[in-house]
């Protein structure tokens, strides 16, 4: 399914404890346990999560690790065809731009009056950094550029 979006590979765990310790199942078991470790150390992870690790470029990644969220979402019932349902959320985290191979640039990806990390506004000589995004069901609902 994954390959269709460009991914070169996903390997997946599901996270159990076993003797007292965080293990992982499934083609991520094969990672060194000293490695596994510190992996499950730094995404936090917990007893009964899936972790999937992906292969490709950024752009394909990301497209399809999303679809395959769509996908399972639908699988185990929370995406109901027909059904309207309103999730909001605040978006922070997510670049203002991504470099294009094709077209040999740097584009948009978000709309520029979203705010970038912290780590980036040092780079910037003037901006408003109290600004971000919205997102409901999904698609983009609020463009950050709202006064306070």
């Amino acid at each position: 399914f994954v390959k269709d979006y460009g991914l070169s590979g996903l390997l997946w765990g599901k996270v159990a404890v076993e003797q007292g310790k965080l293990a992982v199942s499934g083609s991520l078991s094969k990672i060194e346990a000293d490695r596994m470790d510190a992996l499950l150390k730094h995404i936090d992870a917990h007893d009964g999560d899936l972790v999937l690790c992906a292969a490709g470029k950024p752009a394909a990644v990301n497209a399809g690790l999303g679809r395959l969220r769509v996908k399972i979402g639908k699988e185990i019932g929370l995406v109901v065809p027909g059904e309207t349902k309103f999730a909001m959320c605040w978006v922070v985290d997510f670049p203002l731009f991504e470099y294009d191979g094709d077209a040999g640039r740097y584009i948009a990806v978000h709309h520029p009056f979203t705010s970038p990390l912290p780590e980036y506004w040092s780079a910037l000589e003037s901006y408003d950094k109290s600004r971000g995004n919205t997102s409901t069901s999904g698609s983009g609902s609020g463009s950050g550029s709202g006064s306070d």
